[in-house]
């Protein structure tokens, strides 16, 4: 072969090797794209089960009180309208045995519910509502005379004579009546996080440690000491021990926030119901869903619940710009007093 030709089919291989090559498209397989579908539905479905729905509802907190043996209980009548399906799914939706009749509305037990949590009233005109526990009335120092018992005309002279006006129930009666609850055995878990509410401002920067706890010596312990708790009455005069990031004795570095130290108590029971109760270490007061106070604890009682929640009792510096009076309305910003330094004699 000539050099001339040999150069000739060389250049023909290398056209021939550096022509293009038409490749064929991937596609991406079927199943990807069946797996983002789903996700998405999936995504879409929860958001609809969980969340509640949008719109604008009745902020009004309805409540009722019927008379339960010799004791007075309030009840809020739910709005299921606003709850998420899921959680109206685990509301009742038949009635069991009739509790007890008040004017023209009817309280019935709810089918299969061996406690008193939740209730299904039907009213004069049929309708039917849930109602949810909110807690007990006290009698002690109520005046029967004039009081939401006779002004709304739902209870009759009977009913208020059989009412027990010496004596308020226990937080373990209660528990009894309303849960079902007559040991410690019967708690799960108790968990202490930071009261909800505080917000605004200073409130609003203060971090605490969530504390869960569920060895059964200390829900022992705890159940013994919320039990035999009297409701406070209402000429009673209580000591929260609240204080703010405008009052003096933050300022002045004496005394830590309400909010830093104040907890939230969510005490999961067996039965998965949960009662809230608000604990201010402070004083020791507690309450329960803010509405019904308890006697104070005891000293060491106080002091070992400090210690089981966790709970930092030092005063801490979380800054006084942006500060709110309670209320609601805007104050103007804080400054920390300087303190002079003691003068030499």
């Amino acid at each position: 072969m000539k050099a001339m030709d040999f150069l000739t089919l060389l250049g023909e291989l290398d056209e021939t090797a550096s022509a293009p090559v038409d490749k064929p498209k991937r596609h991406r397989p079927l199943w990807v794209a069946a797996a983002a579908c789903f996700c998405a539905c999936l995504l879409g479905f929860s958001a609809w089960f969980f969340l509640p729905p949008m719109g604008v509802f009745n902020d009004d907190l309805r409540i009722v009180v019927i008379r339960v043996d010799d004791r007075l209980i309030s009840y809020e009548i739910l709005d299921t309208d606003r709850l998420p399906p899921f959680e109206r799914m685990l509301l009742p939706d038949e009635a069991g045995e009739v509790l007890v009749r008040h004017k023209d509305c009817t309280f019935y037990r709810a089918a299969g519910a061996g406690d008193l949590f939740y209730l299904i009233m039907v009213d004069g005109e049929g309708k039917t509502s849930v109602l949810e526990y909110e807690d007990y009335v006290p009698t002690v120092g109520m005046d029967m005379t004039d009081s939401l018992l006779t002004e709304n005309g739902w209870f009759t002279e009977e009913d208020i004579a059989a009412l027990n006006v010496t004596a308020s129930p226990t937080m373990g009666e209660a528990w009894e009546t309303v849960y079902g609850v007559t040991s410690a055995n019967e708690l799960k878990s108790i968990r202490f996080a930071k009261v909800y509410g505080f917000e605004g401002g200073v409130e609003s920067w203060v971090r605490v440690k969530a504390v869960t706890v569920r060895d059964q010596e200390s829900l022992a312990r705890l159940y013994g000491m919320l039990a035999p708790m009297i409701p406070a009455d209402y000429s009673q005069e209580l000591d929260f021990g609240l204080v703010g990031a405008h009052d003096e004795a933050y300022l002045k570095g004496e005394a830590p926030l309400c909010s830093q130290t104040a907890r939230d108590l969510t005490i999961t029971l067996e039965s998965g119901r949960r009662v809230i109760l608000t604990y201010y270490p402070a004083t020791g007061l507690v309450c329960q869903r803010g509405t019904r106070f308890y006697t104070m604890l005891s000293t060491a009682d106080n002091e070992w619940l400090i210690e089981l929640a966790e709970i930092d009792m030092s005063w801490k510096d979380w800054g006084t710009e942006k500060d709110y009076a309670y209320g609601g309305e805007g104050c103007e910003t804080a400054t920390t007093p300087i303190i002079p330094e003691p003068q030499a004699p």
